[in-house]
């Protein structure tokens, strides 16, 4: 029964099968050869590595051979003795060879002293893993690397790395010109000692690690540099958290904006020296208006400041109450092809009178529809007349077909209108004119309009002038 029970003894033979079974699963090979280099023993997985199958089907084809006639070593090498110095030490190396068929490959090589079995000599026992892939990997990735290099090193933008702290750990050739300094005496350096303005620089420390940026860049923010000869350049830098390696490290990349800035400039002179030639075209053509008709001097410019003030009460943006000030100061343009004689006419108007009187808004529409403003000026002068019942003209228009601009300016031109003296008739005053707007609110008169107004007068900083 004991004898029954005892598991079978497992031969030396078999657990070397077993053994070899593993190595060929995993693709390593194992062959030993004398110091002189006669193949002793070489298994199928070093036959393939050495691309040998198909001129020697059988690994014990290749016992006797020399390994110097079975593929071709690509590298100066000394005696077998210098690769493995003493028994029991495994020296490992890599090294490059051409198959027999032509194929160059990479291998990992694992040697060490043994004794032969078989012969009681002194024998190298080698294991031999392919690792070709594994270099063309390696080479693709250094020539990447080295890409990248140059992509850096060369691009015409300023690029550089900081640490959290702002110092700086690399730079391309345009940061060295950027800052007039080779990279030596910057890295290292926090970017403040190099000149950075203002203190507030939007540096890594600022933001924290890059896990928690979610890899967004920063917005571009302008700074001066201080360059080593004290010149001073103005830059535009974005900073874009970025990890190597594991470490948290902020990405700058800096454009001298110097062209841009003098560009900017000349642009700003250039469009200030064209605002002040429309400002002086205005005058002058209110001025022309006002020539024609002595009794309403200043009327333009008085309706002007209450449109403007009204504008602002009715918080309307500055870019539109800067077009109503235009159009304020220019309403009347269109007076300049009405007989003098009919403007400052003391008594009432007759029909026909009145009619020429009319034209006024669409004269001035013809007048200033060449001129490029920002704004719809002529279009606002031809409809200050106009009222949201209709009567008005020149186009009967209603309601919301009078542009707001145009609904504003007719309040102004009403009240300064009625508040002033005239030809015809003497001042009726400001409380009047109040009444008047506002007995006809979303009448004749736009009650936003109205109510600004009415607030404007209210303050007591505030009057016709």
């Amino acid at each position: 029964m004991a004898d029954l029970l005892e598991e079978p003894a497992v031969t030396e033979i078999e657990i070397n099968a077993v053994r070899q079974t593993a190595l060929d699963l995993a693709e390593v090979g194992l062959y030993r050869y004398t110091l002189d280099g006669t193949v002793l023993f070489m298994d199928r997985v070093t036959l393939r590595i050495f691309d040998l199958e198909s001129a020697y089907p059988d690994p014990a084809q290749v016992v006797g051979k020399n390994i110097s006639d079975l593929f071709i070593y690509l590298l100066p090498r000394g005696g077998l003795r210098k690769e493995v110095q003493e028994r029991g030490c495994v020296r490992r190396f890599e090294y490059p060879f051409k198959t027999l068929t032509g194929i160059q490959k990479w291998v990992v090589h694992d040697s060490y002293l043994v004794t032969d079995p078989l012969t009681g000599e002194e024998a190298v026992q080698a294991i031999i893993r392919d690792i070709t892939d594994r270099k063309r990997w390696e080479a693709e990735l250094k020539d990447s690397e080295e890409r990248f290099r140059v992509l850096f090193d060369h691009a015409p933008d300023a690029y550089y790395l900081s640490d959290l702290q702002g110092r700086l750990v690399d730079g391309n050739i345009a940061a060295e010109k950027l800052v007039g300094r080779d990279k030596a005496e910057f890295i290292g350096r926090g970017l403040l000692k190099l000149g950075l303005t203002p203190p507030q620089h939007v540096s890594g420390a600022a933001f924290g690690p890059a896990d928690d940026m979610g890899g967004q860049p920063t917005s571009p923010g302008e700074y001066t540099i201080v360059r080593k000869d004290g010149t001073r350049v103005p830059v535009e830098i974005r900073t874009h958290p970025v990890r190597i390696k594991g470490r948290s490290l902020m990405l700058g990349v800096a454009r001298d904006i110097s062209e841009r800035k003098q560009r900017d400039e000349a642009l700003r002179v250039g469009y200030e020296k064209l605002r002040m030639t429309l400002e002086g075209t205005v005058k002058a053509l209110a001025a022309t208006a006002e020539k024609r008709d002595p009794y309403t001097a200043g009327h333009q410019e008085r309706v002007a400041r209450l449109a403007s003030a009204i504008a602002a009460e009715m918080r309307l943006p500055l870019e539109e109450v800067e077009g109503i000030r235009l159009a304020a100061t220019l309403h009347d343009v269109g007076k300049v092809s009405t007989p003098a004689e009919i403007l400052s006419k003391p008594g009432a108007l007759t029909d026909l009178e009145m009619g020429i009187i009319r034209t006024h808004p669409q004269v001035g529409y013809e007048i200033l529809q060449s001129i490029p403003f920002d704004w719809p000026v002529a279009e606002i002068v031809l409809q200050h007349h106009e009222r949201l019942d209709g009567s008005g003209y020149p186009a009967g228009l209603v309601g919301e077909q009078i542009r707001l601009e145009a609904r504003l300016l007719a309040v102004a031109d009403v009240v300064e209108a009625m508040a002033t003296h005239r030809p015809y008739r003497p001042a009726r005053g400001v409380e009047a004119a109040l009444e008047e707007i506002s007995s006809n609110r979303d009448k004749l008169y736009d009650a936003g309009v109205v109510n600004a107004c009415l607030k404007t007068f209210s303050k007591r900083d505030f009057g016709l002038g």
